[in-house]
């Protein structure tokens, strides 16, 4: 469906765009081009350009896939929703409960929500 972008990022800064209430859009549009950006769900919306776009649930891919798909958003597509992988296509992200970052493991871990996962 999505294809894979290239995530060699090691050492990168990664800009993380999530919803919520202090985010201004034309505050990560001075990163475009300088490093990879990941919007979080509808940010795909204002951030055509992103790398990535990450979303964790299911019901979201359900709901949004084909205004991702209409949009022409041409990121990589992520989720740690086996279920939305299978059944859409979307780049599956190993996953396990749990907050925090382990390093060297090959998962994330779920925390509270996909701001946090990305």
């Amino acid at each position: 469906m999505s294809h894979a972008p290239r995530l060699d990022w090691q050492d990168a800064h990664v800009v993380i765009a999530a919803c919520g209430p202090s985010l201004r859009v034309e505050d990560v549009e001075r990163f475009a081009g300088l490093c990879p950006v990941i919007a979080i769900n509808n940010l795909y919306q204002h951030l055509p350009w992103a790398d990535v776009l990450y979303a964790c649930d299911y019901k979201w891919w359900k709901h949004y896939l084909l205004d991702v798909i209409r949009s022409g958003f041409r990121g990589g597509l992520w989720t740690c929703s086996g279920k939305a992988a299978h059944e859409y296509g979307v780049h599956p992200v190993p996953a396990r409960a749990g907050v925090g970052f382990d390093q060297g493991e090959d998962f994330i871990r779920l925390g509270l929500n996909g701001g946090m996962q990305a």
